[in-house]
């Protein structure tokens, strides 16, 4: 009995913890809901229920790039790729960089279940069915056929990552895929106004 409860005390804390909260399922769905006004098409988003971003890199660069800019380097404007509101909305409001910092420490979400707004289509994509797709034994193009063969239609396979909040701003890292040379990442940054979460942009980090 003591061995039972030494092992619900250790598991407690875990099990906590990887649960998500309510407001990050409302961040989420909003964002989603931006996405679908800016593709004008009713999409599914195929979510996976667990991400492990492992390269950091491009979220790094980032930083390094725009940590250039407040220093005045030459060159650095680069970094954001022709979204210069972002540029002015960091360089007045320097607390996202530790979020953003924070965020690659952290990029990994275990435990999605669908608690998305009800207007969303919505399907949760397994660790276990994500392997039968783009494991070792296929290839990509491979794993693409069958993926779009089980989610016909405008199917988005979709990644998320942990939210970095500081209970005013939020930023998270998200990605859409659609085929082995069909991609997008980006960060994504809220700002609570008064009780509610407003979508301020996306700071792109790769296409394909």
């Amino acid at each position: 009995m003591k061995a039972i409860l030494i092992a619900i005390v250790m598991i407690l804390p875990y099990t906590v913890f990887c649960q998500i909260k309510g407001d990050d399922y409302k961040i989420y769905s909003r964002y989603l809901t931006e996405l679908q006004h800016e593709k004008k098409e009713k999409v599914t988003y195929v979510i996976r229920d667990s991400t492990c971003y492992s390269d950091e890199s491009n979220i790094s660069d980032f930083l390094k790039g725009f940590r250039g800019f407040l220093k005045g380097e030459k060159g650095s404007e680069g970094v954001f790729l022709g979204f210069n509101y972002f540029r002015d909305t960091l360089k007045k409001d320097t607390l996202w960089l530790p979020l953003i910092e924070q965020l690659t420490q952290k990029l990994n979400r275990e435990g999605v279940e669908n608690k998305f707004s009800k207007k969303l289509r919505v399907s949760i994509l397994n660790s276990q069915d994500y392997s039968a797709y783009f494991g070792e034994r296929n290839y990509i193009d491979q794993g693409w056929t069958l993926f779009q063969k089980d989610h016909p239609g405008r199917s988005y396979l979709t990644e998320f990552s942990k939210i970095m909040s500081d209970g005013k701003r939020a930023v998270f890292y998200f990605s859409t895929s659609f085929g082995s040379l069909g991609g997008s990442g980006c960060l994504v940054l809220f700002y609570k106004d008064g009780v509610d979460w407003e979508f301020v942009g996306t700071i792109p980090l790769w296409l394909s």
